[in-house]
């Protein structure tokens, strides 16, 4: 996206199939209130058009894609929602970095594959964490596939 989000480009997606582990927070948050509470420092865009540059031309790997998982909200986010913070903390100190979903509350992990997200998911559900395992990129082929991906 440019502009305020307004200009939409349709990017094809990786090659593989992407999993990630979602996290789902219990806190409520209005996203015109997380904008209203962001500081005016902001990222230039330069990793998303970097990750787009790859998508583009076939090269985006989970490597590359994971190091492009920065959020501007996340701090503003935590501040009016410290349960954010919370799982954040608790999932790092179990050697998980989680990313929050758009402006929030949601988070979620990019995995290596499915084996990675499930290790990671029950590694979270231990811990006391609402974690889900999704495929992400690739319609389900089978029912036994249903339910691993957001669009199924």
């Amino acid at each position: 996206m440019r502009g305020r989000g307004e200009l939409v480009e349709s990017l094809p997606p990786p090659a593989a199939r992407l999993w990630i582990v979602l996290v789902l927070v219990a806190a409520r948050l209005d996203t015109p209130s997380v904008f209203a509470a962001l500081p005016e420092r902001r990222s230039d865009g330069s990793r998303s058009r970097a990750i787009a540059e790859r998508l583009r031309n076939g090269t985006a790997t989970v490597e590359v894609l994971r190091d492009g998982l920065v959020n501007d909200l996340t701090e503003t986010a935590e501040r009016i929602a410290p349960s954010i913070a919370n799982t954040r903390n608790l999932a790092a100190i179990l050697g998980i970095d989680l990313t929050m979903s758009g402006s929030g509350p949601s988070l979620f992990t990019l995995a290596k594959d499915r084996a990675h997200a499930l290790q990671m998911a029950r590694v979270l559900r231990r811990a006391g964490l609402k974690a889900r395992l999704c495929a992400l990129g690739v319609a389900p082929r089978s029912t036994s596939d249903r339910g691993l991906s957001p669009y199924g």
